[in-house]
């Protein structure tokens, strides 16, 4: 693998007496590198009259370059600073999403502009930048909408992450689901077995193969899948939920008529979703094996009884992003689901 690498020189000029010397030293007319971070370089070298100077003659910190010798180089010798970067591309920046933005409107509202907090982002020294998508600011319909972001520094390496906005309805009360989600992550790939004999025969056929012993077993060539790695595991949850407007109403109805209400909540079959996110990196030591970090998404229905009879319902999508070491090797591909949900339900009211 060919790296990218740069090459950076501060430039001074003794004064035969001093023997630190500052970014304010520099020369100008020969660039305003200023003199680096060490931790932010690969390589650092130090050159005197052109001679390559050994490291225990010098101290370098961040704005600072100190010479540990007992007379300071001759008026008008140039001192030159050398920094080597290597970017390496297996490391990536890292980024870090607000969590959940909800948005109330009103009923006769069917969205709103929304301005969310910005990502925080950081890499090993180099700049990053990043981008959202939807962009902060934009319209919002009603509902849960997922925000994407992602970073990238200077070597295009990227990492991504994941909230969720949501415009509701202003309503009276708000709920609070404590979930555990049971998880469920494989990674496979394709075959095909090649099977001799018959796979299936009616009894009377087999009587009749069992009497002719010159019967052929003929080959059979099935699709299967092999599994690499395969994960289970539960994570904890906690989301606010507000109550739609129209599902309040009827609410307000049935405790109004004194009537008994009850409230449960339960994960909708087929609705689990997953995203592989694209900051997958390998796990250091481990060959053929990467940190993966996954993003679920699923449907959840809350549904209210007044004296037990159905009253009213509503859906949530509740995402959630797990990062998860997984022998991963070339050419599989990965299956996650949420298999099951625990739910319980609290009213939390205004």
């Amino acid at each position: 693998m060919v790296l990218k690498a740069e090459t950076l020189e501060y430039i001074t000029i003794s004064d035969g007496v001093k023997k630190t010397y500052t970014n304010q030293d520099e020369l100008e007319g020969y660039g305003s590198v200023g003199i680096l971070d060490p931790a932010c370089v690969s390589y650092i070298n130090l050159y005197i009259n052109g001679m390559l100077q050994p490291s225990t003659v010098y101290y370098v910190e961040e704005g600072a370059l100190v010479l540990l010798v007992e007379d300071a180089p001759q008026k008008g010798v140039p001192l030159i600073l050398q920094f080597i970067k290597i970017y390496n591309q297996t490391k990536t920046p890292t980024i870090n999403c607000p969590n959940e933005v909800v948005i109330e409107v009103e009923p006769w509202e069917t969205g709103a502009f929304v301005n969310y907090p910005d990502p925080t982002v950081a890499d090993n020294c180099s700049d990053v930048i990043f981008s959202c998508t939807p962009a902060s600011g934009t319209f919002f319909n009603l509902g849960t909408t997922k925000v994407t972001c992602t970073a990238t520094d200077i070597d295009k390496s990227v990492n991504t992450c994941c909230f969720n906005v949501r415009v509701i309805v202003r309503s009276q009360s708000t709920l609070l689901l404590d979930m555990l989600l049971f998880k469920d992550i494989q990674v496979q790939s394709a075959e095909t077995l090649k099977i001799q004999g018959d796979l299936q025969e009616p009894r009377n056929s087999l009587r009749n193969r069992q009497q002719n012993r010159n019967t052929l077993n003929y080959p059979h060539c099935i699709k299967a899948h092999t599994i690499h790695d395969w994960v289970v595991f539960d994570t904890d949850h906690q989301q606010t939920v507000s109550i739609p407007e129209e599902c309040n109403m009827k609410i307000i109805n049935c405790r109004n008529t004194g009537e008994d209400l009850s409230i449960s909540c339960e994960a909708i079959p087929n609705t689990s979703k997953f995203t592989i996110l694209d900051n997958t990196k390998p796990m250091p030591g481990m060959p053929e094996t990467s940190i993966v970090s996954i993003c679920f998404t699923i449907l959840i229905r809350i549904q209210y009884y007044c004296n037990g009879s159905p009253l009213c319902n509503f859906d949530v999508t509740v995402t959630t992003t797990d990062e998860v070491v997984l022998c991963y090797p070339k050419y599989t591909s990965v299956v996650a689901t949420v298999k099951d949900v625990n739910c319980t339900i609290s009213e939390i009211s205004h």
